[in-house]
């Protein structure tokens, strides 16, 4: 254990973990995961989608097709796709840029607002561990 470090100005309600499952229109389902728990490893931020027939994954990327009988890779020769640049890093590099420019935001206010109200009933979901329907949805 550290000696140089204040105990006393540590902040104990930090969130280190949290996750939670959105049920979207049609019944799809949205898994959610913010994790600073982790110990550093190969697992980067990205997005994977898992369907019936299939599951898509982004950093790497990588797409797996079922037909019912196996799983075949259809991942695109690299380099066949123009790279995406989905990270935290360009989207706040670009806030700052606008704010230092006076031009808008890269991200509206309504969509501030729709992002609060989803994590606002995941909040209130795990609180009543009920199903809770975002407002305004």
């Amino acid at each position: 254990m550290r000696d140089d470090i204040d105990r006393a100005s540590l902040d104990p309600d930090f969130e280190d973990f949290g996750t939670g499952f959105v049920r979207l229109s049609g019944n799809t389902i949205l898994t959610v995961e913010a994790n600073f728990l982790q110990a550093p490893s190969d697992r980067r931020e990205g997005w994977t989608f898992l369907g019936d027939r299939g599951t898509a994954s982004i950093s790497p990327l990588r797409i797996w097709t079922d037909n019912g009988r196996s799983w075949r890779e259809e991942t695109p020769a690299k380099g066949t796709l123009k790279p995406c640049d989905y990270g935290m890093r360009r989207l706040i590099n670009d806030f700052l840029r606008a704010v230092r420019e006076g031009e808008a935001s890269p991200i509206s206010g309504e969509e501030i607002i729709r992002i609060q109200r989803l994590m606002d009933a995941l909040y209130a979901s795990a609180a009543s561990r009920q199903e809770v329907a975002v407002a305004g949805a």
